[in-house]
């Protein structure tokens, strides 16, 4: 039973100590599995959050494209009107006599007739001194008639170089636009300046009603067309003290503080996309696309909020997909641990099963050994409690022997032959019947190997009846014709029958 144990027990029971080293394998998994959820999901978020984007600033490129062909267009719709003006022979005869009321009201009504035709803001001329001497809207509140505007940029431009452009709140009407000059000029002298002014506004209008931010930006990086009101003449950034001495000389945005709209810069990728975040901290994508020769720039600024739900939800959806994986993958490598057991306790067992084949075939062999040995011992145990009655036995036939080799002497002595054979024949019987008893006892001297048969029980009765016929008469036991006749088997060790014959 100690061996057989020994076989079945291939696993010793786990030891207190392991139980320390064990825990902290699973810890460090558990850790590793949710760095790796942890990962997926983070993964998931930020491409997803990349590619919105992307998507984002594609979408915003062509909305920009599309918003920059209309301000140029619109802009571009104007720069005729001062050139046309110099066809004009009534606007150099204001030109040569300034102070003239007649030429002034005159050129006025022309101008007011061209721009009603044009749809400008307004039109005006202005003398090499920066005095405006007839305007379109000369009988509108907020004219710039007779007013000297000798400090706008565009005055010195068109003066320097022949033409000039400003964007600039109007000093009387406060309404902002877009100025255009052109130089006037006669035999090659510069003899006045064209002025068109042209009103943005509808473009603010049209932009409110759309679901992104743009605004529209200077060559000084302040604001000066937005979606929302609050963003308006307000710089992207600080400015320089320089830039403050500019702006306050020619007043382009009239009197509004200029304060910066406090965004805060979060990246700048390289396709020119930046992310802010606004004073509200709402996150914005930022695309950008230069016009008006690259004086200004249109900025549209897409709201993050959305993107980054989806990207949140994409986020969340992988961290799922990757700890599903993971459970999948445990189960997969607890089956394959499972297997791998069974197929080795499978492998134990039948090396156990092989053993105790072996030990069971040794064993056999063993007790077969040992009931040969037993048999053998009984046989000469037998033999000798025998050995009495044989020596008995023995007697017998020897003084009969001797009486009848007497007798054969005698016999011969007398001459009787006859009667000498007979005896003589008596005792070659006498001899073989010893023959065969001591032939009989010679089995018990020696191992007997033979297999397991059927053996007639007759047998020793039929040996016992040869050798021992006037013992078996006296015992009443049956002859041996009888038991030839009513003759039985019995599977007993064959070759140890002979055993009975006594």
């Amino acid at each position: 039973m100690a061996e057989l144990s020994s076989l079945v027990n291939v696993k010793e029971p786990a030891k207190v100590g392991s139980v320390a080293p064990a825990s902290a394998r699973w810890f460090i998994r558990g850790a590793f599995a949710l760095a790796l959820v942890a990962a997926a999901a983070w993964l998931g978020y930020a491409v997803t959050f990349r590619r919105g984007l992307d998507h984002l600033h594609a979408v915003a490129q062509q909305r920009l494209a599309v918003e920059a062909a209309r301000l140029d267009g619109h802009l571009s719709r104007f720069e005729y009107l001062p050139s046309l003006l110099e066809t004009s022979p009534g606007v150099f005869r204001l030109l040569e006599a300034p102070g003239d009321p007649a030429l002034q009201q005159a050129v006025s009504l022309y101008l007011k007739s061209i721009n009603l035709l044009a749809g400008a803001d307004n039109l005006y001329v202005l003398g090499v001194t920066g005095a405006t001497l007839a305007a379109a809207d000369f009988d509108q509140p907020g004219t710039p008639f007779g007013e000297n505007l000798s400090y706008r940029p565009y005055v010195s431009e068109a003066l320097a170089s022949g033409r000039g452009a400003f964007f600039g709140v109007g000093i009387t009407t406060a309404r902002a636009g877009y100025y255009l000059s052109y130089a006037l000029k006669d035999s090659g002298t510069t003899k006045g300046i064209a002025t068109v002014k042209v009103n943005l506004d509808s473009f603010e209008r049209a932009w409110r009603n759309i679901d992104n931010d743009i605004l529209l930006v200077d060559e000084r990086k302040v604001t000066i067309l937005a979606s929302r009101d609050e963003w308006r003449y307000r710089p992207m950034e600080p400015l320089s003290v320089q830039t403050r001495d500019d702006i306050a000389r020619s007043k382009p945005y009239g009197n509004h503080d200029l304060a910066p709209l406090g965004w805060t810069f979060v990246a700048q990728s390289e396709n020119g996309t930046a992310r802010i975040t606004a004073e509200n901290g709402t996150a914005y994508t930022v695309s950008e696309l230069p016009i008006n020769r690259g004086l200004w720039k249109l900025v549209l600024l897409d709201d993050e909020a959305p993107i980054r739900q989806t990207a949140l939800v994409i986020g969340v959806i992988s961290g799922l997909a990757a700890l599903v994986a993971l459970l999948a993958l445990g189960l997969v490598e607890q089956r394959r641990r499972e297997i791998k057991q069974r197929l080795a306790s499978q492998a134990a067992l039948q090396a156990a099963n092989d053993m105790l084949e072996t030990r069971v075939q040794e064993r056999t062999a063993e007790l077969r050994a040992t009931q040969d040995e037993l048999v053998h011992a009984g046989k000469l145990a037998a033999l000798g409690q025998m050995s009495a009655g044989i020596v008995h036995e023995l007697n017998q036939p020897l003084a009969a022997l001797q009486t009848a080799a007497d007798n054969a002497v005698l016999l011969v002595d007398r001459g009787s032959i006859g009667d000498a054979r007979g005896n003589l024949t008596r005792i070659g019987e006498l001899v073989r019947r010893l023959g065969r008893l001591t032939g009989q006892l010679r089995v018990f001297a020696y191992k007997s190997s033979s297999p397991l048969g059927a053996v007639p029980l007759s047998r020793p009765w039929l040996n016992r009846s040869k050798y021992y016929p006037g013992e078996s008469r006296r015992a009443g036991l049956p002859s041996r014709r009888t038991l030839t006749q009513n003759s039985a088997s019995s599977p007993i060790r064959r070759g140890s029958s002979s055993c009975c014959a006594t």
